[in-house]
């Protein structure tokens, strides 16, 4: 090969470094806003479900059936001690038992009312 093709080789060799280490920061961009878009959405559900939950009693109880049925780490569930029975010294916990809810006790129309599917707005936290 000639000292010019090898040159123009390594020339093109080094924008195809340059291209894939700005792909891969895309990339990383791309998951990143992803991940921050997944984040603002459990926050926003979290705020309707905790202000809808605030305001119907068959609501609290579902979701305190839920969190109690989903959470099993003692930090995650330290999160809701008003829906959560405080662990005692041998790690089990105290408070009332709660017999599950099952879709068929509760329907979209006890949960936020006839005729409406859901709330239309919620507060950002």
């Amino acid at each position: 090969m000639t000292e010019k093709t090898e040159t123009k080789i390594e020339k093109i060799r080094a924008r195809i470094a340059q291209d894939e280490a700005r792909l891969a920061a895309l990339v990383q961009q791309q998951k990143k806003a992803e991940r921050s878009r997944d984040t603002r959405r459990k926050v926003l559900a979290g705020a309707v479900i905790l202000n809808a939950v605030a305001k119907d009693e068959k609501l609290r109880n579902l979701f305190r059936d839920l969190l109690n049925d989903g959470l099993s780490a003692p930090r995650d569930r330290e999160l809701f001690p008003e829906f959560l029975p405080v662990a005692s010294g041998g790690g089990q916990t105290s408070g009332t038992a709660h017999a599950p809810t099952t879709p068929e006790t509760v329907s979209g129309a006890d949960v936020f009312g006839a005729g409406s599917a859901m709330p239309e707005r919620a507060e950002a936290v």
